[in-house]
């Protein structure tokens, strides 16, 4: 089976995952900002801050950016864009959330271990040469338009093999899908099948997602066909095919 058909069978995935997470609610207007950049040296203000303050062996494991309103990650003059960056201990299993911009800048959440954590003890590099502006400009130069749902800094790598450091970022056209995985280094689309392990569907649910393969729904008025063959092209060829 090809590998654009097996990453069609990624939706599954990326809700037993946690992939999926929940829009942030807000009450009051909010003021515009610029998408966060110089992502080296946030990261190493917060490692410093939570190694000192917190549990000497932190790790950074996650830098997710977060934006509101959610119709358009790109547009600077209307939405305000914040991080939410992710501290783990590996010793506790602790987890503490960092805010940085927004209005809830300077926030700390603290969460109690989770042990079934696959990344708990995979680190971020303490620097990346795409920078996160970047990331988001290289897909919209590749092609890809649609709104985005997830951008996230992490590290990825299926079994055996060496986790990578990585944007991952998913369409808001198709929340469900793997997210592209942008090599943070390279800036290269690293293949999903390096990036992400098969998803552990039943027969059952593999022939459904074939018969889905086989048998496309046609294109309806908000063209989701299409957004779906773009992210898909980004993924295997690193553009978008149209």
């Amino acid at each position: 089976m090809g590998s654009r058909h097996w990453f069609r069978f990624g939706l599954l995935a990326a809700f037993c995952a946690g992939i999926i997470v929940a829009a942030p609610v807000h009450s009051a207007p909010l003021a515009p900002t610029p998408i966060p950049s110089n992502i080296n040296a946030t990261m190493a203000s917060i490692l410093a801050t939570a190694r000192k303050n917190w549990h000497a062996d932190a790790i950074l494991t996650s830098v997710d950016l977060k934006w509101y309103p959610d119709e358009n990650v790109d547009d600077t003059k209307v939405t305000m864009h914040w991080l939410e960056i992710q501290a783990n201990s590996p010793s506790t299993g602790a987890r503490r959330y960092f805010y940085i911009g927004g209005t809830s800048a300077g926030t700390v959440v603290d969460e109690p271990p989770d042990q079934s954590s696959s990344t708990i003890d995979h680190a971020l590099p303490a620097s990346v040469k795409l920078d996160l502006p970047q990331a988001i400009a290289f897909l919209r130069r590749v092609g890809l338009k649609d709104r985005l749902f997830l951008v996230r800094l992490e590290m990825v790598g299926a079994a055996n093999t060496q986790p990578l450091a990585a944007w991952t970022i998913a369409s808001l056209a198709d929340p469900n899908l793997f997210p592209l995985a942008l090599d943070a280094q390279t800036g290269k689309v690293i293949p999903w099948v390096r990036a992400y392990n098969p998803p552990p569907f039943t027969d059952k649910q593999m022939h459904d997602a074939w018969q889905q393969v086989l048998h496309p729904p046609k294109p309806g008025p908000n063209n989701a066909q299409a957004h779906l063959d773009c992210f898909m092209s980004v993924q295997e060829y690193g553009y978008c095919v149209n």
